[in-house]
């Protein structure tokens, strides 16, 4: 993970979502944006890099 930014914890009895975007790709390692939000409003935003195992791959085939 880098490049991560919190402005503030979801409060209690809010509803999070979390957006996944690919951008970008190496063999089978992932650079991805995710961001968490309440509504509109960004709580966090981070880089993180996924590698998904040969194994994996093949059981989404």
């Amino acid at each position: 993970m880098r490049n991560y930014r919190i402005s503030r914890l979801p409060r209690v009895g809010e509803t999070i979502k979390i957006t996944v975007d690919i951008t970008g790709q190496v063999f089978q390692m992932y650079m991805t944006e995710v961001r968490v939000s309440v509504h509109d409003e960004t709580l966090a935003v981070a880089e993180l890099k996924i590698a998904i195992s040969d194994n994996e791959v093949a059981k989404e085939q």
